[in-house]
């Protein structure tokens, strides 16, 4: 798969192009820049005319983002936020201290960070990720090897990374890569991605065959897949940069 980044008109463009992609798909991606994913042959003009008949779409999607962005403000790291945590709204609570070490700890009902005086929302921010890194590869290690046994299909590694637009992946080794993000969806959510993911060892597509292997091993995965299309915003919100 090759990757290229071009302009049209106002849009930044990623276009990606594969082997045996058959039709062209256009992406709206969170951050406003437009996806394409086009075989390798498709000439810059025919996607280019693709874009132009595109507008109506493209206009209705970024109306949609930047009311996303008035109800979901970027986060800034002071007493009274709520961030998702294992599918929970929790009020983070700051207690200032003069330590200069920033500590995370969770609790059933709130977020707790102690953090110096003179810290920044950023620097708060990074503690907060790893944190949430840390905890990730804890849970993640365990529910993987819970479901690899249920369903008798091993990976050959795992890893947690924080990709920007998946939840997880697998490659043709059976390497696993999960997106410690997924940490702000409930439990159940987490277990389909990787039920999703594991049963990538078995069919590398999405066809009939994949999608059963998922329902025998999850069989509300419907209802997990809408939770993480209808919180995605809120949750790229929580993770977003901190200036």
């Amino acid at each position: 798969m090759m990757k290229e980044i071009t302009q049209f008109e106002k849009h930044v463009v990623e276009i990606w192009r594969r082997p045996r992609q058959r039709h062209m798909h256009l992406r709206v991606r969170p951050d406003g820049a437009l996806r394409i994913t086009c075989h390798r042959r498709v000439a810059k003009s025919e996607i280019f005319a693709f874009l132009r008949e595109s507008e109506g779409f493209i206009q209705k999607s970024l109306t949609a983002l930047s009311r996303q962005s008035e109800r979901f403000p970027p986060k800034t790291f002071v007493s009274g936020e709520s961030f998702l945590y294992l599918g929970q709204r929790l009020p983070l609570e700051i207690i200032w201290s003069w330590s200069p070490r920033i500590q995370v700890r969770a609790h059933n009902d709130s977020l707790e960070m102690v953090a110096p005086l003179t810290s920044k929302p950023a620097e708060r921010q990074v503690a907060w990720n790893k944190f949430m890194q840390k905890r990730a590869r804890e849970i993640f290690a365990e529910r993987v090897a819970t479901f690899a046994e249920r369903m008798k299909l091993y990976p050959a590694s795992v890893s947690v990374r924080g990709q920007r637009t998946r939840w997880g992946s697998c490659s043709s080794e059976g390497r696993l890569n999960l997106n410690w993000k997924l940490l702000a969806a409930p439990p159940d959510v987490i277990d389909y991605v990787i039920v999703h993911e594991l049963a990538h060892l078995a069919q590398m597509n999405h066809s009939p065959k994949f999608w059963a292997i998922v329902e025998r091993h999850y069989p509300a995965y419907g209802a997990a897949k809408s939770w993480l299309k209808a919180n995605e915003p809120e949750i790229r919100v929580q993770f977003q940069k901190v200036p």
